[in-house]
């Protein structure tokens, strides 16, 4: 990836591209094997999940992260992308019950990056809902942490009548 990064050649970045889905199939197909026969290990279920998801399989990944879920440790992480895969498919609603799910659990010192992340896409899909005001208070957190997230501020500015 290094070379790849540095180089101008078409040809190294396709072979360093071929490899990282190479090595990211070889990681589902091992892991897909200790899934099943570690089936009470959920973070082999998190990991999976987080590898379908690149993959853009949401189906496969939702049941995974659903298990993964009933971890106390894991919970957090895998309601916020139980939420992006039912964004991603279409199911808006379930995806602002996950999000929601996950907010009392978040915590801004210890993973700001998914903090920011759960409120903007739970403002996003509120948003798409057309509840302005959920979208606006949950626009408002991220502002309020990092005040040039994505186009956080001026979806709430647009939400407030400018």
């Amino acid at each position: 990836k290094e070379k790849a990064n540095s180089s101008e050649d078409d040809a190294t970045r396709k072979r360093a591209v071929a490899m990282s889905k190479e090595l990211r199939q070889r990681k589902i197909e091992v892991l897909s094997s200790r899934e099943q026969r570690y089936p009470a290990d959920l973070k082999i279920k998190l990991e999976l999940a987080e590898l379908l998801m690149q993959l853009q399989n949401w189906s496969q990944a939702i049941p995974l992260l659903q298990k993964a879920g009933t971890s106390p440790s894991l919970k957090t992480k895998a309601l916020v992308n139980l939420g992006k895969c039912f964004v991603y498919d279409k199911k808006t609603g379930l995806a602002r019950s996950q999000f929601e799910k996950a907010l009392p659990d978040l915590n801004l010192d210890t993973e700001p990056d998914v903090y920011k992340e759960c409120h903007y896409l739970l403002a996003r899909v509120c948003e798409e809902m057309k509840d302005a005001d959920s979208a606006v208070t949950y626009y408002g957190e991220v502002i309020v942490v990092d005040y040039d997230y994505k186009d956080a501020r001026d979806r709430m500015e647009k939400l407030q009548g400018g």
